[in-house]
């Protein structure tokens, strides 16, 4: 460690930056402000007396503030909050076309727009072409009420929104990241939220039927008539399946289901915004958030749009994943649900929370440091305020303050390019800001180095000096990105986790020896007897690939392989898959454990589990080459314990937009001595093999 040290320090003096404390360049994230802008809308209180007033929409909304500020570090002057009386329809209009014009919003920045508050449906206006004869609206503070005109306020319709989203993305500046809008609607549009129904008090629905004639053909005109049609605006389909490009829609239900608010905030809300504080923004897509979110009774959430499979708010919004772990004590020792296996060093620290819902700046009870780690669970030493108990099954949690093991990443930056701007203020940013949870980054020189970046032209290169990478023939990434830190930290981000579970394993390896690997090549077989839906069965074909514990594999984006992994041991074993490609810094499933509420452990005693083929469940896998590549390296990495143990956080999404998955999967349980374990295999990937 030394070593990083005195060399950070050197590089610094070179860039003829004062000298720093302990460990001031050990972070990956940036100093500066995210740079996303949101409008937040929530209405309880309506002012016409035919709607029923919420109890949660406010609720949602100011949570929904709260984790823009506290856990994406959203400053307050870049989010406009509308609250009941505020939230009219004028202004509600308004302050969306203002974010055409507001100053310091960057085409590339990620927007957020998000309502909470009834929503309703309501016959369709002449002339007005859709897939029903029906409309769907959002409705606002002063909707159905008689205006100073003598005109009665309409709620905003799915086609006024989606021309000023539409106008919001093609905003004049000629830059292609205009699409870059999430919106959340924490409504439905239809129920009983009008006052001549009876209602249930503690479970409100969020919208309702508008059995008359009201709204207008030329509502609005002004507003979407600038809108080509091409653009799909004249014919509304509801706010889901709108196919739309200029956005990326989150709903809290499908349009024939009912949205719910409960004990004061939204069903959905509540349940997205727990799934976010577990994720980490930048490795995550909309479609894998929604995937994530808990059942909600009755409601089935949506996400609609054609950049679903996008990283949430395009990885420019940042967050951590929160990590919870129950804390019980037993025997007058506080023990904590994780372990070695889960990342938990000795030394390493954590906030103890008296409940799961905490802001990331909430204050904690107290601070614990972990002192005896075992596999699956650690001892925590420290005092919890006086009075306080811990009650069976668990009324405090941990949160990590420190990961306590995290190795850093090593980052080179030669010396002839510390006098470029870009690179002084990337230097800058990496030690402007501690984060403790996010594996450090150090600046070293090239030979004890991780990665490498250097400026060609306008784009930035990314060089591989992992020795073990190295060695294998791979020497850089296959993509570069524009020379901008706002493009760099995303891929130094994503290199830190991904080199960081590349190489992470227990100190002591007591179970991969007990578990043999095979990779095949499998063909169908045409003559075996066909599954349920009338496939022939995969079968292997010719010898097994990986030889001296490396995989060479034909690289032709035809050739498909799986591979069985042999229990040897008397135990039963969780087993989680991952392909790890290099090129692009992809993590992705082979083989997850079967989930559910009684799963079993994947690969039981004495057993073979077949991936790809075989009563194994998972998909086949194949391998290809991007343009003017000869080679490229991967690893198969198989953990394996004997307790279940989520390695979900394990998987991201390619750090470059450019790039394609090459693994996929899904789906364990069990235990006898507890003990995890790692297989590590480089994948050589060539496009003929001799």
């Amino acid at each position: 460690m030394k070593i990083f040290k005195e060399t950070t320090a050197a590089t610094l003096q070179q860039l003829g930056w004062p000298s720093v404390g302990k460990g001031a360049v050990d972070n990956l994230r940036s100093s500066q402000h995210a740079p996303l802008y949101a409008l937040i809308i929530g209405i309880d209180h309506y002012k016409s007396k035919k709607i029923n007033d919420l109890h949660g929409a406010a609720s949602d909304a100011d949570a929904m503030d709260e984790y823009l500020r506290a856990e994406l570090h959203v400053p307050a002057d870049q989010i406009v909050n509308l609250r009941d009386e505020h939230a009219t329809r004028s202004r509600i209009i308004r302050e969306l076309q203002a974010m055409r014009t507001r100053k310091g919003i960057k085409r590339s920045d990620p927007i957020l727009i998000f309502f909470a508050g009834h929503g309703a449906s309501a016959p369709a206006p002449e002339d007005w072409a859709t897939a029903s004869d029906r409309i769907s609206t959002i409705v606002t503070h002063d909707s159905l009420v008689t205006d100073c005109t003598g005109r009665v306020v309409c709620p905003i319709p799915d086609r006024t929104i989606e021309a000023l989203l539409h106008n919001l993305a093609e905003t004049p500046a000629g830059d292609d990241r205009g699409d870059n809008i999430t919106v959340i609607f924490d409504c439905c549009h239809s129920g009983s939220g009008t006052r001549d129904v009876r209602r249930k008090a503690s479970r409100l629905e969020r919208g309702f039927d508008l059995d008359v004639d009201l709204i207008p053909a030329n509502l609005d005109k002004v507003i979407w008539k600038t809108v080509p049609k091409a653009r799909g605006t004249s014919a509304t389909a509801g706010f889901t399946k709108c196919g739309c490009r200029s956005h990326v829609l989150l709903a809290a239900c499908r349009e024939t289901e009912n949205a719910f608010e409960e004990r004061g905030r939204g069903a959905f809300t509540r349940a997205l915004l727990d799934t976010l504080k577990t994720v980490a923004t930048d490795s995550i897509t909309y479609k894998d958030l929604m995937q994530r979110l808990p059942v909600i009774p009755g409601q089935t959430p949506q996400c609609e749009g054609y950049n679903t499979n996008r990283l949430l708010f395009d990885a420019l919004a940042p967050s951590k994943a929160r990590v919870i772990y129950e804390v019980v004590e037993k025997d007058s020792r506080y023990v904590m649900n994780a372990g070695s296996a889960h990342g938990v060093a000795v030394g390493a620290r954590f906030y103890i929370h008296p409940s799961r819902e905490f802001s990331s700046d909430a204050s904690p009870l107290t601070v614990m440091v972990a002192t005896i780690v075992h596999a699956f669970s650690a001892e925590l030493s420290g005092k919890l305020p006086t009075g306080a108990t811990i009650t069976f099954p668990s009324s405090y949690f941990a949160c990590p303050v420190s990961a306590g093991y995290a190795q850093p990443l090593r980052l080179h930056i030669s010396d002839w390019e510390t006098r470029i701007p870009v690179m002084k203020k990337l230097a800058n940013e990496l030690s402007a800001r501690q984060d403790p949870l996010s594996p450090p980054v150090l600046l070293c020189e090239e030979g004890p180095a991780t990665l490498g970046i250097r400026l060609r032209g306008s784009y930035i290169e990314y060089l591989v000096y992992d020795p073990l990478v190295v060695s294998l023939g791979l020497s850089s990434l296959y993509y570069t990105t524009k020379a901008e830190t706002t493009c760099i930290q995303p891929v130094l981000r994503s290199a830190s986790r991904f080199f960081g579970n590349l190489h992470r394993s227990p100190l002591l390896s007591q179970l991969s020896g007990n578990v043999h690997v095979r990779i095949h090549e499998i063909r169908q077989d045409m003559h075996g007897e066909l599954d349920m839906d009338l496939r022939p069965p995969f079968r292997t074909y010719g010898d097994n690939v990986l030889r001296s514990g490396t995989a060479n594999v034909k690289a032709d984006g035809k050739t498909i392989y799986g591979m069985s992994l042999q229990n040897s041991l008397r135990v039963p074993l969780h087993v989680w898959v991952f392909f790890f490609d290099c090129s692009d810094l992809s993590v992705n499933y082979y083989q997850p454990p079967a989930s559910g509420r009684n799963g079993e452990a994947s690969l039981p005693p004495s057993s073979t589990l077949s991936i790809g083929y075989g009563a194994g469940g998972a998909l086949p896998f194949k391998y290809f080459l991007r343009p003017d590549q000869e080679l490229d390296i991967g690893f198969i990495k198989v953990f394996i314990c004997t307790e279940p143990v989520d390695f979900s956080h394990v998987m991201q999404q390619s750090a470059f937009d450019d790039s394609s998955a090459r693994g996929t999967g899904w789906g364990a349980e069990r235990r006898p001595k507890h003990a995890w374990d790692t297989i590590l295999i480089p994948v050589v990937q060539r496009r003929g093999l001799s």
